[in-house]
C-alpha cells in the first residue's frame, strides 16, 4: 500500500476538502481493479466471430497490468515499462485506475456508484465519469503522464471540455504523474476543479445496476445473450423472467462465504499469440503445444456475485443498493485473487497452482476453444448441425455455418 501525494491546483483554493486531504492510498491492484473502466462497453451487438473479443481481452488486460506497469511501494512510484504506443494505453490506464481510486477516497462512493458519460450529439466534448456523492453529482476526467510538462498542459485540455455552467454538479480532473524507468522520484495526483454542461440522466433503478455490470457482461456471457440484454436496455423493455438466466453462466468460483458466477479465460487463447506461432504448427495439436511451450500455463476467472445476478432477475432494487462488499487483495503461491468493493471477483492462476482452475477450467476446455480459432484463423467454418426449433423445419439439422461448436441461435 503506497500513500500518494495528492496535489490540488489553485481552481480548488478554499475547498475545505482537499485542505485536509492530503494523500490517498493506492495500491497495484487498484490499478486493475478501477483500470478496467478504461475500456468502454461494447455496442449494441457483439458479432458472432468477435473472437478476440470473448478471448483476449482479459488476458491481455492482465498481461499489461502485470507486465507493463511497475508498482514500487516502498518508493510510492508508478512506472511505465515500455515505449511508444504501448506506452499510451498503460497511462490511459493508470490514469484511469489511479484516478477513480482516488477520488473514490476521497469524496467517499463506492466503485458501483461509478458511471460512464455517454457521448452526445450536442456536446462533442464530456468529461470522463459521472458519481453521486451523498446525494451531489460529480463529474470527473482521469489522464496520466510521465512528464512532469505535461501536467498543466493536460490540465488546460480537461478545462477545455467545459462549454456552459450546469448548477449543483461538481467537477474534477484528476491527472496521475507516473515515472519514466530509472525515475525513482514519488509518484503524485494533481487535481482540478473544471466546468462541463449536464449530460442528461442514466438509467435508473434496476436498470441502471444492470448498466453498470454490462463492461463485464460483455467478457463473460456469449455474445448473443450480452447482445439480448443490451437491446432490452436501449429499448425500455421490460422482463418478467430472469434476464440473466444462471444456465449461461459456466464457471463457478466461492471466495469469502461468496459464490461468484462467470467466465475463464487463458493467456494462450490471446488472439495476437496465436496468431504469431500459427505459422509453426500443422494442427491445432501442434499449436497447443506450441502455444503452452512459449506461452506458459496461466487461466484466470472472472466473476459477479451471484446474489447480485439473483438480485437482477427479481427486480430487488433494495437488495442490489444494500449490497455491501470490500476490496481484498490476496497473493497465495501461484495464484492471486481480486475481490471489488462492486461484488466482481478475479482470479489468476499460474502454472497449474490454483487445482480449483484446473479441475474446473480443464486443459481440454482450452483445446476446444482453441481448434476455434484455428478454423476461424483458416476460414474453415462448418454447418451447426443441431436441429431446428423453427415450426416449419423443426427437427432438421441447422446449415448456418460458424466457427463455433453451433450456430448463435442454437448455443
Amino acid at each position: 500500500m503506497s500513500r500518494l501525494e495528492l496535489v490540488a491546483d489553485e481552481t480548488l483554493d478554499g475547498d475545505g476538502l482537499f485542505l485536509t486531504t492530503k494523500h490517498v492510498s493506492v495500491q497495484k491492484e487498484d490499478i486493475w481493479n478501477y483500470g478496467v473502466f478504461h475500456y468502454e462497453v461494447p455496442p449494441e451487438r457483439i458479432g458472432e466471430n468477435a473472437f478476440e473479443y470473448l478471448q483476449s481481452k482479459i488476458p491481455h488486460y492482465y498481461g499489461l497490468y502485470d507486465e507493463q506497469i511497475d508498482f514500487a511501494q516502498d518508493a510510492q512510484t508508478i512506472t511505465c515499462k515500455v515505449g511508444g504506443e504501448a506506452a499510451t494505453n498503460v497511462t490511459e490506464i493508470v490514469g484511469v485506475g489511479v484516478g477513480l481510486k482516488a477520488a473514490s477516497e476521497v469524496f467517499g462512493f463506492s466503485k458501483r456508484d461509478i458511471a460512464k458519460i455517454p457521448p452526445s450529439r450536442k456536446i462533442a466534448k464530456r468529461l470522463d465519469f459521472r458519481v453521486s456523492c451523498n446525494g451531489t453529482p460529480i463529474e470527473i476526467e482521469t489522464r496520466a503522464t510521465a512528464y512532469q510538462r505535461n501536467v498543466s498542459q493536460m490540465t488546460r485540455e480537461v478545462h477545455d471540455k467545459k462549454s456552459g455552467k450546469a448548477p449543483g454538479i461538481r467537477r474534477f480532473g484528476f491527472l496521475t504523474l507516473l515515472r519514466k524507468p530509472g525515475d525513482s522520484r514519488c509518484s503524485r495526483i494533481h487535481v482540478t476543479d473544471p466546468l462541463v454542461p449536464d449530460e442528461g440522466k442514466p438509467l435508473a433503478g434496476v436498470y441502471g445496476h444492470i448498466n453498470y455490470y454490462l463492461l463485464y457482461l460483455s467478457f463473460i456471457l456469449d455474445n448473443p445473450r450480452y447482445n439480448r440484454i443490451v437491446r432490452n436496455l436501449k429499448n425500455g423493455t421490460g422482463y418478467r423472467k430472469p434476464i440473466l438466466k444462471e444456465e449461461w453462466f459456466k464457471y463457478t468460483f466461492e471466495y469469502g462465504n461468496t459464490t461468484y458466477w462467470g467466465q475463464c479465460f487463458d493467456k494462450r487463447l490471446i488472439l495476437q499469440f496465436i496468431e504469431r506461432f500459427v505459422p509453426y504448427a500443422k494442427n491445432a495439436d501442434a499449436l497447443f503445444d506450441v502455444l503452452t511451450q512459449n506461452i506458459g500455463l496461466e487461466k484466470f476467472f472472472l466473476g459477479i456475485d451471484s446474489q447480485i445476478i439473483r438480485s437482477i432477475n427479481k427486480k430487488d432494487l433494495t437488495s442490489l443498493t444494500t449490497h455491501s462488499s470490500s476490496d481484498r487483495y490476496e497473493t497465495l503461491g501461484g495464484h492471486q485473487y481480486m475481490q471489488m468493493s462492486d461484488g466482481v471477483l478475479f482470479i489468476r492462476s499460474r502454472d497449474g497452482s490454483l487445482p480449483e482452475m484446473e479441475e474446473k477450467f480443464p486443459e481440454s476446455d482450452v483445446r476446444a476453444r482453441l481448434i476455434e480459432f484455428d478454423d476461424y484463423l483458416s476460414g474453415a467454418g462448418h454447418e451447426c448441425g443441431a436441429p431446428c426449433r423453427s415450426r416449419e423445419i423443426e427437427g432438421k439439422p441447422c446449415e448456418i455455418k460458424t466457427y463455433r461448436e453451433h450456430c448463435h441461435f442454437h448455443r
